[in-house]
């Protein structure tokens, strides 16, 4: 059976964007960056899209 993986990069509150619209805070240092490598190398499929509220 398959794996379904859901990922998102958001604030612990779910924010995107700081209060000034900026979302240059989510810029991934080494250890993060090697993480979320690690974790997406064995994925065979990628869907990408929006939420809409």
């Amino acid at each position: 059976m398959a794996k379904l993986i859901y990922s998102a990069i958001t604030s612990l509150d779910g924010y995107v964007a700081d209060e000034d619209g900026n979302f240059d805070w989510a810029e991934p240092d080494e250890e993060a960056h090697t993480f979320v490598n690690d974790l997406e190398r064995p994925v065979g499929t990628y869907l990408y899209g929006r939420l809409r509220p």
